[in-house]
């Protein structure tokens, strides 16, 4: 796996971008060197296997570049990856050819990667507000929205949120974006900083 992109965000939380290169059989060898204790899920097709054994490996690398043992990633009741013995936060993220990993080491954490897709278009008026869908200049500013409400998602872990109204968006200049999440009476900001790779839109979050 050619290391894309790997980023320190503060002392506390590391994230990394890899291309996958590999065949699923040389993945599944690469999860069993590094001791990686995965489930393989059924009914998932070779590609969408591969991706998630990527981000899998991805995650146990950052682990031990920051001195955590990692291990075993479990998913808790709304799908959400945690180490089974580890206390630093996690959140995985993947689509083609690319996977994505973030960890945290006393805070939640986020993040989501995409490829520009006329589906986002189709589906903007149903998930974003007026005012974010005005703000996006083109295809790529949209899918920026999108991944930094998915990984904002991602960060909250708790119960459901309705992307419309309860994750709004803001984009800033350079890589800042202006996150809200709100939920019964309150408003929460996460951290979001964003990257692009060409094309591939990267978003993650931490608070």
């Amino acid at each position: 796996m050619p290391v894309v992109k790997i980023g320190h965000v503060g002392e506390e939380a590391i994230w990394g971008l890899w291309e996958i290169t590999e065949t699923l059989p040389e993945l599944l060898q690469i999860l069993t060197t590094h001791q990686v204790k995965y489930p393989i899920p059924q009914g998932k097709s070779h590609t969408k296997l591969s991706e998630s054994i990527a981000a899998r490996v991805l995650a146990q690398q950052l682990a031990t570049m920051v001195g955590l043992k990692g291990g075993a990633i479990k998913k808790d009741a709304r799908a959400c990856p945690f180490w089974e013995h580890e206390t630093a936060r996690l959140s995985l993220s993947h689509t083609m050819g690319f996977a994505a990993a973030i960890i945290h080491r006393s805070a939640s954490c986020g993040i989501d990667i995409e490829w520009p897709h006329e589906r986002i278009r189709k589906i903007a008026p149903r998930v974003f507000s007026p005012e974010e869908i005005g703000q996006a200049a083109d295809l790529q500013q949209l899918t920026t929205i999108w991944c930094a409400k998915e990984a904002l998602y991602k960060w909250h872990r708790v119960g459901s949120l309705e992307f419309r109204t309860q994750l709004r968006i803001t984009l800033l200049d350079g890589n800042q974006i202006n996150g809200r999440v709100q939920y019964e009476n309150d408003v929460v900001s996460p951290l979001l900083r964003r990257e692009n790779f060409g094309e591939l839109v990267v978003v993650y979050c931490w608070l």
